[in-house]
């Protein structure tokens, strides 16, 4: 993070246990939630110093779902860390995460920015028409379900899904490859 120049950074799928806070190193502080029972999901958040000595709350709302509420001078900016359940978990487990998606994101007033980070576990496509408020149309790949509730989801809180609006070298666009089959997760 200190050579990249990165203040904050969204960690989905950390698998640590309970809900804590924790000095990382180099002025770096690390925000976790995670299940209490088994080291399955978990998120967390990483601020820098400066970032960390203007927070003003932290919100660990279960394993999958936590954000951290931040002045930056007038504007204040919520990082949210969402981590969606994998292919393979049950569509209840998937609808759960939503709705408390839908939930987290209801409770910010308008006047504070928004910042989703994490794994989204959503498939996107080029095909752009439509959504292109929320869509840049740089990416690979075919649309699948939970590429489609990310989406619905940006549409209905006005959130642009910004890995799509920059143009990459295709190794920086595939997250999976197997075979012929090759990926970008939407993040």
């Amino acid at each position: 993070m200190e050579r990249r120049k990165i203040g904050v950074l969204c960690m989905p799928e950390t698998r640590w246990k309970g809900n804590n806070a924790r000095e990382v190193g180099e002025g770096y502080k690390l925000y976790y939630s995670g299940a209490n029972i088994e080291r399955r999901n978990g998120v967390g958040i990483v601020l820098l110093k400066e970032l960390k000595e203007n927070l003003i709350g932290v919100n660990r709302k279960n394993n999958t779902i936590m954000s951290l509420k931040v002045g930056l001078g007038a504007t204040i900016i919520n990082v949210v860390c969402a981590y969606v359940p994998q292919t393979g978990c049950a569509e209840e487990e998937k609808d759960i995460f939503w709705e408390e998606m839908d939930q987290e994101l209801g409770i910010i007033p308008a006047r504070e920015k928004v910042i989703i980070g994490g794994d989204l576990n959503g498939q996107l496509e080029i095909s752009r028409e439509g959504i292109e408020r929320v869509h840049g149309g740089w990416c690979v790949g075919e649309r699948n379900d939970v590429g489609e509730r990310v989406i619905d989801f940006a549409l209905a809180f006005d959130l642009a899904m910004i890995n799509t609006f920059f143009e990459k070298k295709i190794n920086r666009l595939i997250t999976y490859s197997s075979g012929d089959r090759k990926l970008e997760i939407s993040r």
